[in-house]
C-alpha cells in the first residue's frame, strides 16, 4: 500500500502487502539520486514513527536494511517483535487486512506532519 509518492514517483513511501516477517514491514524507494535527502529525511521520519507511535509507543527495536536493484535505492524499517512459530516453522507470515494498513497509513501520515512542525 503506497503511503506517498513524490517528485513524480522518484521516491515512494509504502507498507508491504507481502512482508518478509511480521505483519508491517515499510519500504522507501528512491529512484533518483537528486532526491536522497529526501529519502533519508523520510528513512528518519519513519523510523521515529516505528520508535514513537506504532502500537502506541510499544515498539523499542527495529530492523532496517538498505539495498540496491535496477539503479534504485531501497529502504526497508521492520518493527521487531518476537517472530511468530508459523513464520519460523512454516515460513508462513501473517500480514494486516487492507483496512489495518490504511489506518497504519494514515497515522503515519499524521505523525510526520505533527513531527514536521
Amino acid at each position: 500500500m503506497i503511503i506517498s509518492k513524490f517528485f513524480s514517483g522518484c521516491l515512494e513511501l509504502n507498507i508491504s502487502k507481502q512482508p518478509i516477517v511480521g505483519f508491517t514491514e515499510f519500504n522507501i524507494i528512491l529512484k533518483n539520486n537528486k532526491y536522497k535527502n529526501y529519502f533519508f529525511d523520510n528513512i528518519k521520519s519513519l523510523v521515529r514513527y516505528v520508535l514513537l507511535e506504532f502500537y502506541n509507543g510499544g515498539v523499542n527495536s527495529y530492523n532496517l536494511f538498505l539495498y540496491f536493484k535496477d539503479e534504485s535505492m531501497f529502504c526497508k524499517i521492520i518493527p521487531r517483535f518476537i517472530t511468530s512459530p508459523y513464520f519460523i516453522g512454516y515460513k508462513l507470515a501473517q500480514v494486516h487486512t487492507y483496512e489495518k494498513m490504511k489506518n497504519i497509513k494514515n497515522e503515519y501520515l499524521k505523525f510526520r506532519r505533527n513531527d514536521e512542525e
